[in-house]
């Protein structure tokens, strides 16, 4: 990332200039390179200088101050500075030595884990990174700035069980992530006191830190995984492994554990709460219309008021007679799984709500003396229709 600002003319520094303050000194201290373009001529060294420094490893921002005075100036470009174009980042390899010794330690370990952190991403390196993971059918989990890199929902992914992996993997490969507050720097109790940290990072600040690693190698992730994607090896980690079947149990209970949270906080959200709020602002009415009935004195208005309450007390028990079961139903697959309550849940009640729903109009049609005797009407054509087909007719001879 490349970040432009601009500042006070060069000629009125110390004289209380519009945008007279460091910016230069405040930028360098959140980010790789900062400076300020001195003079038009030099813009491009300036500019190829901050591109460089944003690219090349450990890669980070550039800021570039401009004065005032040179946004308005112009110069001839026969007298602009030329940098020769930047080439792209070197890509250093893995000696042979540190390949031999990483599957070394990779086939002594009986609990491997790779952590993918935010150096696979910004080395492109997400192919290689995935092959390798398939290849060796080795568990791994991301950091969350590693977030994407890899597919969380990957068969071999075991996010879901950070904490028994971290503490319980004798040997761990951080692909370009630190050993910062994110992974609890490394120490005990979060990790194993004898845990074996092999380091794949282009930054070398980051080597041996907070923990001395058992191999560090200082290389381009993308060309490193490579090297170990081609490597003549069959090693393969078995999947039938005490390791892996700890991790897998421990995947399993912990999705339980959060499903079954899940569907508590969706029955009380989505279904308790509102059916209660319901029934209580049902009952509310009620009683509000009936302390309005002890204050009237005539009894016109109270059969108008009692057909209200009819009406509300019909809602409210049709609601109940809606949700309880789906209530109920919830519960039991919830806590108490059975293939037939599921069955009827899946493929009946979630569509019985919305039927019920369309009939709260009726309800409230037939409460109202306007609408009841149209009603009627339409009901007994339609008994005298169904009579008359019901006849034997004579037929002629």
């Amino acid at each position: 990332m490349i970040v432009l600002g601009g500042s006070s003319d060069q000629p009125q520094e110390s004289m209380g200039a519009f945008q007279e303050f460091p910016q230069v000194e405040a930028a360098r201290l959140f980010s790789k390179y900062a400076a300020r373009i001195s003079s038009l001529e030099r813009v491009p060294f300036f500019v190829e200088k901050a591109v460089r420094s944003s690219i090349y490893s450990p890669s980070g921002v550039s800021y570039l101050d401009i004065p005032g005075e040179l946004v308005t100036s112009s110069i001839n470009s026969s007298q602009i500075e030329q940098p020769p174009k930047h080439q792209a980042p070197p890509k250093p390899a893995a000696s042979r030595e540190s390949l031999g010794e990483f599957f070394n330690l990779l086939k002594q370990s009986k609990k491997p884990l790779v952590i993918v952190g935010k150096g696979c991403s910004y080395g492109f390196a997400e192919e290689e990174l995935k092959k390798f993971i398939e290849q060796y059918n080795l568990p791994f989990l991301a950091t969350p700035m590693g977030k994407g890199t890899l597919d969380d929902r990957h068969p071999l992914s075991v996010g879901a069980a950070r904490s028994t992996a971290l503490k319980d993997a004798d040997c761990i490969i951080l692909l370009g992530a630190r050993l910062n507050w994110m992974l609890h720097f490394g120490k005990p109790p979060r990790f194993d006191p004898d845990v074996k940290i092999v380091q794949i990072d282009t930054d070398t600040n980051e080597l041996h830190n907070n923990v001395q690693s058992a191999l560090a190698i200082q290389a381009d992730l993308n060309t490193v995984l490579k090297q170990l994607n081609e490597n003549e090896t069959k090693w393969k980690y078995d999947a039938a492994t005490q390791w892996w079947n700890l991790l897998r149990k421990k995947l399993a209970a912990n999705k339980q554990r959060s499903d079954r949270f899940l569907g508590a906080m969706d029955w009380i959200g989505n279904l308790t709460i509102t059916v209660t709020i319901s029934i209580l602002g049902s009952i509310l009415l009620v009683i509000r219309v009936i302390g309005k009935r002890l204050r009237i004195v005539h009894n016109f208005s109270w059969r108008r008021n009692r057909r209200m309450v009819i009406q509300l007390l019909s809602i409210s028990v049709f609601y109940i007679i809606i949700w309880v079961p789906i209530i109920v139903c919830f519960l039991m697959v919830l806590y108490a799984p059975n293939p037939i309550v599921l069955n009827l849940s899946v493929s009946y009640l979630n569509y019985y709500q919305y039927i019920c729903m369309l009939l709260y109009p009726l309800i409230c049609l037939t409460g109202l003396k306007e609408a009841q005797k149209p009603l009627k009407q339409q009901f007994y054509r339609w008994a005298m229709f169904r009579t008359n087909n019901n006849r034997i007719q004579p037929t002629g001879t």
